[in-house]
């Protein structure tokens, strides 16, 4: 059991998620920064990083995307999703990155 992970600090769709760092980075850091969350919304992009972990884009895209990172050994969680399914998952909060998009890092699916 990991307790971390079956008590997230908050439980909202994607898109909150994003309009809470975009209205004030600082406070949303302070808030979720190295705390487990779950968030839901449509996967807006598939993706491969280049040491083998898997990313999911969720979110409408019109502030970004939440940006949820797999490990090589969850990969399976990923294999059966496609652009436009509705998802929830449970991630550890990064942070922001350069390029806008809220990081989670460690993700599950929760649902599909």
């Amino acid at each position: 059991m990991d307790l971390k992970f079956d008590s997230p600090v908050a439980t909202l769709p994607a898109d909150e998620l994003l309009a809470l760092f975009t209205a004030n980075e600082v406070q949303a850091e302070s808030l979720t920064k190295g705390f487990v969350v779950v968030v839901s919304g449509k996967v807006n992009t598939i993706g491969k990083e280049s040491g083998g972990r898997a990313y999911v884009g969720i979110g409408s895209g019109l502030l970004g995307s939440v940006r949820a990172v797999f490990a090589k050994d969850r990969l399976v969680d990923v294999r059966s999703l496609a652009k436009g399914d509705t998802v929830t998952v449970r991630g550890l909060v990064v942070g922001k990155t350069v390029v806008g998009q809220i990081e989670l890092e460690a993700c599950r699916l929760d649902a599909k």
